[in-house]
C-alpha cells in the first residue's frame, strides 16, 4: 500500500522572459524536464537545455555567450526536414537523454510516427534516433520514461484509454548511444476502485510522466477549462492502480493552474522526481518537481512537492528491537494491540492507548516474559480477552491470556 502525501513547497523560478522560458510569438514553450546526478535538463518545443544543479535558474543570460557549465541543443538536421518540429517530456538513462519529439502544426505526411531521439547527458551530442512504432499514425508521444523496476521505456500518445493504452518497449542502446526499440505488452491504468481509467477527451492531454525510484508511476495532464476533473498529476501504484491525484487549488495534494491556452492561461508540462540533498539547487528543494507553462506571455512556474509519509507509519512501535515475526488482535473495546518476536526470540508488545482516529498513540514496548519463542499468534477469546500462542524453540506450545477484556 502507497500512502504519500504531498506538501506544496514554494515555487522556484515563478518569472517570465528568461531566455530558456520560451517564447510566445514563436510557439516555443517549456515542454519537459530530467535531472542527472549534477545538472537539470528541461526541452522547450525546439531546444534542449543544460543546467548544472549549483545554477540559478532565475539567472537572465545571453544565449549567444552561455554561463559555464550552461549548454543548448536544438532539434537534430535530419529530424527538422522531416517535420519533426516539437520536443517533448523526458528522461535521463545511463548517461544519455530519450526525448519523445512529434511534429505540430504542420501537414503531417501519411504514415508519420513519433521518434525517440537519444542525446548525451554531458555534450548534448545527438546520437541517433529510431521510430516509437506503436503509435498510431500521425500519433504523439506526449512523454517518455525507464521504469526502474522492469527496464522497460513506457509512453502514450495525448491520452490514454482502453483502446489507446500506455506503450511500453524493451530499449537497447549501442555504445555510442543509438537507439532499438522492440514491443512490449501494453500497460492499463485504473481508478482506485480498479476499473478502467480514461484519460482523454473534454480538452484533457497528457503532457508529462516519470517513474519514482519505488515504481510509481506519475502522469501530468492538462485540461481545457475547470470542469475536467482529469487535469493535474495522477500518480500509480506498480500494478496501475492510482493511489493519488492532485488537485487544483486545495489540499491535501495542491497543483493549482488556470487551465486553457489562452491569455493568462497555464498548461501542466513535464514532471521529474529528484531527492536534492540540501542547500545544493538554488531555491529548489523536496523531490517531486513539475512544469507549469503559461502561453501568453510565455512564463514558467517551477512547482515542488516534498513526499511524505502517511501519519500512519511514523510510529517505531518496537524501539531498538528487530522483528522477525508478528501477530496483530484487537481488544474488546477496540484498540489494537501488537506481539512482536525480536532477535533473542523475546515476545514484546504494545498496544493503542486510544481508540483508532488519525493519529492514535501507543504504549511503550513492553516485554512479555517467558521462554524464547520463535512464533505467535493471537484471538479473542468469546468473553473479548485476548489468548496468545506461542510455538517455543523447545517445539512446546505456550499460552498466555488477559485475566479480564482491554487489560493487557
Amino acid at each position: 500500500m502507497h500512502s504519500e502525501r504531498y506538501k506544496l513547497l514554494p515555487d522556484f523560478p515563478n518569472f517570465e522572459g528568461g531566455p530558456w522560458t520560451g517564447r510566445w510569438l514563436l510557439g516555443d514553450y517549456v515542454q519537459g524536464v530530467a535531472h542527472d546526478d549534477k545538472s537539470w535538463f528541461f526541452t522547450s518545443r525546439y531546444f534542449l537545455w543544460k543546467f548544472p544543479i549549483g545554477f540559478d535558474l532565475r539567472t537572465d543570460f545571453d544565449e549567444d555567450s552561455l554561463p559555464q557549465g550552461v549548454l543548448k541543443a536544438y532539434i537534430p538536421e535530419g529530424l527538422g526536414s522531416l517535420y519533426y518540429n516539437h520536443f517533448n517530456d523526458f528522461d535521463a538513462y545511463k548517461g544519455f537523454l530519450l526525448i519523445p519529439i512529434t511534429s505540430f502544426g504542420v501537414d503531417v505526411p501519411p504514415g508519420m510516427k513519433p521518434m525517440l531521439v537519444v542525446f548525451r547527458t554531458d555534450t548534448l551530442t545527438c546520437c541517433g534516433w529510431c521510430p516509437l512504432y506503436l503509435a498510431p499514425d500521425k500519433g504523439w508521444a506526449s512523454w517518455c520514461a525507464i521504469n526502474p523496476i522492469d527496464g522497460l521505456l513506457y509512453t502514450s500518445g495525448d491520452g490514454t484509454s482502453t483502446t489507446n493504452p500506455i506503450h511500453r518497449y524493451v530499449l537497447r542502446l549501442s555504445d555510442s548511444g543509438k537507439p532499438e526499440l522492440s514491443a512490449h505488452t501494453p500497460f492499463p491504468i485504473y481508478k482506485e476502485d480498479k476499473t478502467p481509467l480514461t484519460l482523454a477527451g473534454g480538452g484533457t492531454m497528457m503532457q508529462g510522466g516519470v517513474f519514482s525510484p519505488n515504481g510509481l508511476l506519475y502522469l501530468v495532464c492538462s485540461a481545457g477549462d475547470e470542469s475536467v476533473d482529469a487535469g493535474g498529476i495522477h500518480v500509480f501504484d506498480p500494478d496501475g492502480i492510482r493511489v493519488a491525484k492532485s488537485t487544483n487549488g486545495a489540499e491535501p495534494f495542491n497543483f493549482e493552474f488556470r487551465p486553457g491556452l489562452g491569455s493568462g492561461e497555464e498548461e501542466p508540462e513535464g514532471i521529474t522526481i529528484w531527492n536534492l540533498p540540501t542547500g545544493s539547487a538554488p531555491g529548489i528543494s523536496g523531490q517531486v518537481h513539475v512544469i507549469l507553462s503559461q502561453n501568453i506571455p510565455a512564463k514558467i512556474t517551477f512547482k515542488h512537492y516534498r513526499i511524505e509519509p502517511s501519519p500512519s507509519w511514523l510510529y517505531d512501535l518496537f524501539p531498538s528491537r528487530t522483528i522477525h515475526s508478528l501477530a496483530l488482535g484487537q481488544n474488546a473495546d477496540g484498540r489494537l494491540e501488537v506481539f512482536g518476536i525480536s532477535d533473542g526470540s523475546r515476545l514484546s508488545h504494545v498496544w493503542q492507548t486510544t481508540i483508532g482516529g488519525s493519529s492514535p498513540s501507543w504504549s511503550e514496548c513492553v516485554e512479555a516474559g517467558g521462554p524464547e519463542v520463535r512464533q505467535v499468534v493471537v484471538s479473542r477469546n468469546q468473553d473479548g480477552r485476548l489468548e496468545i500462542f506461542a510455538v517455543g524453540w523447545d517445539k512446546k506450545i505456550y499460552n498466555r491470556w488477559q485475566t479480564n477484556p482491554n487489560n493487557g
